[in-house]
């Protein structure tokens, strides 16, 4: 079952306020911490058997090579602790793609173990959203002086993209909506949850209250299988961290972290443009990864580390240089 309170965004809210405004220096020794947290993650980690293991394929003739088990940190879900893992894994690799010192080698092992962990969850999100968040930093890294004065406009397009994929991924006859039995039990859910958000005006927005639009939901969206299987009961959540804070406390909290999702790549993209290669790309890698992760799954429910590290990791791109401006 999911478990949503406004303590959630709380969290998040206090993290975020944490990390703004923290030196370079500072900073560094932060990243140096969570680069490492892949590492300390190994001595919770939870192996599950089950048919399939990790399958990223729809196809069974590349399956051979895959494990036939999932991994998790602890308790967390195995989409969620794939997403601690891609999220500390970026940070070992900015450590290492913009450091000289010979220590930083030690934060490429880092960013590959937890890397190596990421995938061995299973996650689809969690491990390919690391390898595209790098590609767009690196583009940016390299284009940098173009990139100046477009910040806004680029923060914005990337917004505007992952929403318009949500919808294509969750309208009724969405071109992603019936690519599985997996992607159909998403549509419907989130067709659920958008109903009930919408359902009124007072609804619209302050919300449902925590959980109420997820046990409703659950109890209502029944999913056949293509082998006939009822899936219902499997979804108990969103699985959009925006959506679920909509449906459950209205429009105003939803759009403020839109907001602060904006402005916190368009100053990743400014310190890059500047010559801050560090906190730069490394702001615009996370703050890409931890958006487009929040579009598959509700990544702000049940586990405080999970809103925590949201909240410190977007503030990345705050730093003390850019709140003095």
């Amino acid at each position: 079952m999911a478990v949503s309170s406004l303590s959630d965004l709380l969290l998040v809210l206090f993290a975020f306020v944490v990390g703004a405004g923290c030196s370079r220096k500072r900073w560094m020794w932060s990243l140096w911490i969570l680069a490492s947290m892949g590492v300390v993650a190994i001595v919770a980690l939870n192996v599950i058997y089950e048919p399939g293991g990790v399958r990223f394929f729809s196809t069974d003739s590349v399956s051979w090579f895959l494990p036939s088990f999932r991994i998790m940190i602890g308790k967390i879900h195995v989409n969620l602790s794939g997403y601690l893992l891609g999220s500390v894994s970026l940070v070992g690799y900015g450590i290492w793609r913009h450091n000289r010192f010979k220590a930083r080698w030690l934060a490429f092992g880092f960013a590959v173990i937890a890397y190596s962990l990421t995938f061995l969850t299973g996650s689809k999100a969690s491990a390919f959203l690391p390898i595209v968040s790098i590609l767009f930093a690196e583009l940016a890294w390299k284009y940098r002086k173009m990139i100046q004065g477009k910040a806004m406009l680029l923060a914005m397009a990337f917004l505007g993209i992952g929403l318009m994929f949500s919808l294509m991924l969750y309208l009724p006859n969405g071109p992603l909506s019936k690519i599985s039995t997996n992607e159909s039990a998403r549509s419907q859910v989130a067709q659920c949850f958008f109903r009930e958000a919408t359902y009124s005006w007072p609804r619209f927005f302050r919300g449902n209250g925590g959980d109420a639009v997820s046990e409703y939901c659950e109890d209502r969206v029944v999913v056949i299988s293509r082998k006939g299987r009822s899936l219902s009961g499997l979804v108990p959540h969103a699985h959009n961290s925006y959506l679920q804070i909509f449906a459950d406390y209205g429009v105003f909290p939803v759009i403020l972290l839109l907001i602060v999702f904006v402005f916190s790549i368009r100053n990743a993209l400014n310190l890059a443009a500047s010559g801050d290669g560090l906190l730069g790309t490394m702001g615009f890698s996370l703050g890409l990864f931890l958006f487009f992760f929040g579009l598959f799954d509700s990544t702000l429910l049940s586990w405080s580390i999970n809103q925590v590290m949201t909240g410190y990791l977007l503030a990345v791109s705050w730093p003390e240089r850019i709140l003095t401006q």
